[in-house]
């Protein structure tokens, strides 16, 4: 005779989320090259006369650091974010760099605690990089850019996501201004150029269901109105 709640006799076991991975700090590997790195950075200047560079030398450091812990490539591109970072100041680069971790599931190492700390006081200290304002804008920017590569992936051209993203952040943050064509150019700027275009569609075309999931939301999205169009180069 069946169990009318056999169906929960044996619930299906729960994903197991892969373990979350940290750099061993006393990993005989990590130190040669850590001191290799530090070695560079004060030895190398030093003999040819000139003063080592400290950004360059944590971005070095950055890459070194997660790349015990991460894909190659994710180190590269952190390096370059922490450099780009301390060179602009741009709060979206820490973002960036943020992001792999949680992505790739991985602790930040020290390196990466340094950059995400520094770009913590600075919003706090109201420093011009991280007002309050200016975050809000960098902010709607790069949620522009985030919605334009979704539907680029997604099969819209570059010229038809750009105009449908300017329109959803008019609609959104009504007090910002920002063009088509200006959205266009940053896009091309900071996210093809830099190659987080392609670190966005090498990550999402592991999930299908989340393009086929854009693919519906893409065909919903209006066009700019005429004054949002702006002009393209």
């Amino acid at each position: 005779m069946s169990n009318e709640y056999d169906e929960f006799a044996h619930p299906e076991p729960e994903p197991v989320k892969p373990e979350m991975r940290f750099l061993n700090l006393t990993d005989p590997t990590y130190l040669l090259n850590k001191n290799i790195t530090d070695g560079a950075y004060r030895d190398i200047p030093e003999k040819l006369g000139k003063k080592g560079d400290p950004d360059i030398h944590l971005a070095q450091l950055v890459q070194l650091e997660v790349q015990m812990i991460a894909p190659f490539e994710i180190a590269a591109l952190c390096r370059q974010y922490a450099y780009m970072w301390r060179k602009e100041k741009n709060p979206h680069c820490v973002d960036l760099i943020a992001m792999a971790c949680q992505q790739y599931n991985f602790v930040p190492p020290p390196s990466v605690v340094k950059v995400l700390a520094e770009a913590a006081t600075l919003r706090i200290e109201g420093h011009p990089a991280g007002t309050a304002k200016r975050l809000l804008a960098e902010n709607a920017k790069h949620q522009a850019m985030r919605l334009m590569a979704n539907l680029i992936h997604s099969g819209d051209t570059q010229e038809t996501a750009g105009s449908k993203a300017a329109q959803w952040h008019h609609d959104n943050f009504p007090g910002l201004k920002l063009k088509a064509g200006t959205l266009d150019q940053y896009y091309r700027k900071e996210y093809r150029e830099t190659g987080v275009e392609g670190w966005l569609f090498e990550l999402w075309s592991k999930c299908p269901e989340i393009k086929a999931q854009w693919k519906a939301i893409k065909d919903k999205l209006p066009l700019a109105d005429i004054d949002l169009i702006g002009f393209r180069r």
